[in-house]
């Protein structure tokens, strides 16, 4: 009688007997990679069957490319993945060996092992070296553009279909990270231009909006405690000098923002900005380990680059690559996005939560200028929490139909590296659905869709069901909607009218507070003054008159005042604004709540300056 384990077994055998025998059929193949320099075995299981080399995309340029069967099954029935590393200029080499290829070097680089943590459990996947001159690629000249880049990589895939035919018609996902973040809308609006259809675009802490990201890169050490506030007006300096390149100066503008990564290093003894967790030394020597590998004669010969016209053959990252696209590094794609969503295209971006360069906040500066279909819909929705199959919690995310945008817990920049379970979790979805799952939904007996990833009642709870002064909505938004005369996200402040009565009379109000208190108006078509007594107050306006200001959002601060007029015309208000002030009665040192008096009037008569 058969029991489970046997069964299981039975299985993993025929799928690796269906796997070894595919790759047999390609043995001969020019590009077949049949061994590999200090390969220990230690399962007695063989190398997984690869390929390896490069594919002309002109008479000078070669394009180094490692494709790794699908390692569970028939080759012919899993998906193609291409990945490509950012840079620009930095090889997918790294990817392939300590992200989710099949195999880790040992050691220093004296030989590779395989691992269980691969992608390709799941997918063909194809580790490409691109633009010419990254990684094992080769020729000159270097690319400029990103129109040549994309010209370069419609080439290589049409080579690589013409070597490996029975790819062809596989389904097709582009995935990668960093500074894929501009390749890969590029490469995936050329492949739909040319009728190759994409699946999916999978794009790990991406660099798409420059500007947006490159002056958010305080944020995280702030809030890490690797800069204090006195650093932080001495970051806010080079970020103006960041902003300020990008637009009047772009060939010094790459100069000027590596200055604020230089200057988070300095200060925080060499914190890996890509992983705020780690110090440069805790990531180099990993690194490290696989150029060593890499620049072995052995390997190149095994990979088939021997032919290889550069010095060295090998590099993980190229500066000349990099220098080349100059240029386009001060370039925003944001708009691409836009064009490849109103196309119906399908992308994900996620961001490990520790990145400092792309992580989460940058990347959601620039995801609130995106414009498409579903946007309203997108930013209105609670945030789901991403749970997996193993019950961990995977990441947090919005989703639409057709676009996704995922935070991911315990990761930097290189997520599948930090956070392997998660981003197999990612592709697998793709692969299987064709968009995130909620996996404890799928095993829970809850019925209800999403159930076991929404937060949304939760957050009604949160918000104390709106105070009484509302309606939550705990099905999708997790948010409320006030009563007339009623703010903020709890509904829980009192909205009071400054404006002219039908008498004709101005409005005028005298407020007594104890301690700290917040207190919320709508204004109409009138000059505000404001006194206070003794206690100092801080206001936060907003224009739009349907949102109340917080400390947090809001269009003007002024802080720490006893007396103040409020000059519509001096701050830009309409007619109509909100404003939201804050009395602060509370003396910390003595721990002591004051009594304080609030006046405020309203005028008429347009007032000329602002005390």
């Amino acid at each position: 009688m058969w029991t489970l384990v046997a069964v299981v077994a039975a299985i993993a055998a025929t799928l690796a007997g269906a796997s070894a025998a595919q790759c047999a059929e390609h043995a001969t193949h020019e590009h077949f990679v049949s061994e590999l320099y200090g390969f220990e075995d230690e399962a007695d299981r063989g190398l997984p069957c690869m390929f390896a080399g490069t594919v002309a995309t002109t008479r000078e340029h070669e394009l180094f490319y490692w494709l790794v069967q699908h390692m569970k099954g028939d080759p012919a029935d899993a998906p193609l993945v291409i990945w490509v590393n950012g840079g620009p200029g930095a090889s997918s080499q790294l990817a392939n060996f300590l992200f989710h290829g099949p195999l880790r070097v040992v050691g220093d680089g004296a030989g590779v092992r395989r691992t269980n943590k691969t992608w390709a459990e799941i997918a063909n996947v194809v580790y490409l070296d691109q633009p010419v001159g990254t990684g094992f690629s080769f020729g000159e000249p270097l690319l400029e553009t990103m129109d040549q880049v994309t010209t370069e990589f419609t080439r290589f895939m049409q080579g690589f279909y013409a070597l490996h035919p029975w790819t062809k018609t596989l389904p097709l996902y582009l995935t990668g990270e960093s500074y894929g973040g501009k390749y890969l809308p590029m490469f995936t609006r050329a492949l739909l231009d040319s009728g190759v259809q994409v699946e999916a675009t999978l794009i790990g802490n991406p660099l798409v909006a420059p500007r947006n990201q490159r002056t958010a890169m305080h944020v995280l050490p702030t809030a890490l405690g690797l800069l204090d506030q006195t650093q932080v007006a001495q970051v806010a300096a080079l970020e103006k000098k960041c902003e300020e390149s990008i637009a009047n100066d772009p060939l010094a503008s790459e100069e000027a923002c590596k200055n604020i990564t230089a200057f988070v290093e300095v200060v925080s003894a060499n914190v890996h900005v890509y992983d705020a967790r780690q110090f440069n030394y805790d990531f180099a020597p990993l690194e490290d380990a696989v150029v060593r590998y890499l620049s072995r004669p052995e390997v190149h010969r095994q990979l088939h680059v021997s032919h290889s016209t550069k010095t060295p053959v090998f590099e993980m990252s190229s500066a000349r690559v990099g220098r080349a696209l100059s240029l386009d590094n001060v370039r925003a794609y944001i708009n691409v996005y836009e064009d490849l969503l109103a196309r119906g295209a399908k992308m994900l971006i996620y961001a490990g939560e520790f990145d400092t360069k792309d992580g989460p906040f940058g990347q959601e500066s620039w995801l609130r200028t995106l414009r498409f279909a579903d946007e309203k819909a997108f930013w209105a929705q609670s945030r789901k929490i991403y749970k997996l199959a193993s019950g961990h919690v995977g990441g947090y995310y919005r989703a639409t139909a057709n676009f996704s945008f995922m935070v991911v817990p315990k990761a930097g920049h290189y997520v599948p590296h930090n956070n392997y379970e998660t981003s197999f979790s990612i592709l697998q979805d793709y692969i299987n659905q064709g968009s995130l799952v909620c996996h404890e939904s799928l095993t829970s007996k809850n019925t209800e869709a999403d159930a076991g990833c929404s937060v949304s009642a939760s957050l009604c709870k949160a918000l104390n069901e709106c105070s009484g002064h509302g309606a939550c909505d705990s099905i999708t938004r997790g948010a409320c909607t006030c009563d007339r005369g009623y703010a903020l996200e709890d509904c829980s402040l009192k909205i009071e009218r400054i404006a002219e009565s039908q008498t004709g009379a101005i409005a005028s109000k005298t407020i007594a507070t104890h301690g700290i208190r917040w207190l919320g108006f709508a204004v109409e078509s009138l000059e505000v003054s404001l006194l206070s007594e003794p206690c100092t107050f801080d206001v936060f306006i907003a224009r739009d008159p349907a949102k109340q200001p917080t400390h947090l959002e809001h269009d003007v601060a002024l802080r720490g005042q006893t007396k103040l007029r409020l000059n519509r015309e001096a701050l830009a208000l309409p007619s109509g604004y909100r404003m939201t002030l804050r009395v602060n009665g509370l003396m910390e040192r003595e721990n002591l709540a004051l009594n304080s008096t609030l006046r405020i009037f309203g005028t008429s008569a347009p007032t000329s300056t602002i005390m």
